[in-house]
């Protein structure tokens, strides 16, 4: 009896950290499913890269007006030889933030270049983990 105990604590003890990373997968994903999916069609007219910020972002120009559209890591753009240039046409597939859109996929297609930044959710893909640099 002693050892059904044991492997019960055991299966027990699996399932409670099982759960628990259930759990965050959750807190990291449910903020972003709330958002609005938006795809924006425009011409890129400034690329911002603030002193001391690791996150590029740029403007894009569409016909309801210009959007700051929110990039990723700037060594995961270098990694992948993400190098806009204003004046450029690019397409953006996100979610919309705080007066700014987050880019899932943006692709330049007179470049012939498309870069996947973030899945579906947001999370993003310069980071390690279940949907990151591991994968």
């Amino acid at each position: 009896m002693l050892f059904l105990e044991s492997e019960m604590t055991r299966t027990t003890r699996r399932e409670v950290f099982l759960w628990s990373l259930g759990v965050a997968a959750l807190a990291q994903t449910s903020a972003q499913s709330g958002r609005e999916r938006v795809e924006l069609k425009g011409v890129i007219r400034k690329i911002s890269i603030l002193p001391g910020a690791s996150m590029p972002s740029l403007e894009l120009e569409t016909k309801e007006g210009t959007v700051n559209v929110l990039l990723g890591s700037r060594r995961y753009l270098l990694e992948h030889n993400f190098n806009p240039k204003a004046g450029v046409t690019a397409v953006v597939k996100g979610l919309r933030t705080d007066g700014s859109v987050a880019a899932c996929v943006i692709e330049l297609p007179e470049e012939n270049f498309s870069l996947r930044l973030r899945t579906d959710e947001g999370v993003p893909l310069w980071r390690g983990g279940r949907w990151g640099r591991s994968r």
